[in-house]
């Protein structure tokens, strides 16, 4: 498909010429809804859901499996408190976490784009498109978080293992993981967050090139090219993270009936990222203009643009055409 780059200004004096043409008065005026509202609604209400689940969660756990293997002390030697306070801490951890970023993750944004100009050696231009503001709907929401619980689940693994000594050798050692995972969220929130704030501030990269030479306009999102660098890694490491944990637990018939409760765990970090994923959504419009407005004028051409397809603006031009002759 050819696709055609024009600025902001020549979108508007093409639609002034067609607004000329055509009675707007009899063209229904779709007036878009603020999603603010919407997404607050959202993102407090999972992360309640969140919140519940992970109660109900400690409070089971800590009764059946917890309590009997410690008596009434927690999963992790070094906390104190039992599993229940546990829980509760490593739980708000990452979303305290999530509103400190949000102090400072616009300097992570610019980071990555120096981070793929040096990539790409320089070879790129950087400039904006124009960005819609709509809600961000539960299935893009869930291809989100899809990756940070990877990573997270991953990231808590193998530091429980190499770094505190956990083996899969009772009920507790496989709870470990996953608080290891929460206490470890910090980290995908400071890689993952700035990627999404450069995603919805509308910022491209098209590949340096002269006029009529033979290559095409290679564009791409700085925030595409480190998100398929993340989706890679994040599928390569939970692949072997899943392997070798499936066989550590297969190694003790009594953790088999754990695989179960394991399910209820997952579904309960990946409602948590979801939440996390909507609370954040709730600044990031405030933080994409503040992201714009610090742009170096030198890196990024800060013009707004938009891309489109040769076919449709042949078609918007035969339109205004027709009502012209009519």
């Amino acid at each position: 498909m050819v696709v055609k780059v024009i600025t902001m200004t020549e979108e508007l004096v093409e639609t002034e010429q067609f607004d000329e043409m055509v009675d707007l008065p009899t063209i229904p005026q779709v007036v878009k809804e603020n999603p603010r509202k919407k997404t607050i609604l959202l993102g407090v209400s999972l992360l309640a859901f969140s919140f519940v689940l992970t109660i109900i969660f400690a409070f089971v756990f800590n009764s059946l499996y917890v309590k009997n293997e410690t008596g009434n002390g927690g999963a992790i030697s070094w906390f104190p408190g039992n599993f229940v306070i546990e829980m509760l801490v490593f739980w708000v951890f990452p979303v305290l976490f999530l509103l400190v970023s949000i102090l400072f993750v616009r300097f992570l944004s610019v980071f990555y784009i120096y981070l793929h100009k040096g990539a790409k050696l320089a070879r790129y231009n950087y400039s904006l498109v124009s960005m819609d503001d709509s809600l961000l709907k539960i299935p893009e929401a869930l291809g989100r978080a899809i990756i940070p619980f990877l990573l997270s689940f991953s990231i808590g693994y193998w530091f429980s293992g190499w770094f505190f000594g956990n083996s899969i050798d009772s009920t507790v050692s496989v709870l470990l993981i996953f608080l290891y995972a929460m206490l470890f969220s910090p980290i995908t929130v400071i890689v993952i967050t700035p990627l999404w704030v450069l995603d919805d501030a509308g910022i491209i990269s098209m590949r340096k090139r002269k006029e009529g030479e033979r290559k095409l306009p290679d564009i791409e999102g700085p925030s595409t090219y480190f998100v398929n660098l993340l989706t890679g890694s994040a599928y390569s490491l939970a692949l072997v993270t899943l392997v070798t944990f499936i066989i550590e637990i297969t190694q003790h018939a009594g953790e088999i009936a754990l695989l179960g409760a394991l399910a209820y765990i997952i579904v309960m970090f990946y409602v948590e990222w979801l939440a996390l994923i909507y609370f954040f959504e709730i600044f990031i419009r405030k933080l994409k203009y503040k992201l714009l407005e610090k742009l170096p004028a030198k890196v990024v051409d800060t013009t707004p643009k938009i891309i489109t397809d040769e076919k449709s603006v042949a078609v918007l031009k035969s339109i205004g055409e027709i009502v012209k002759e009519d």
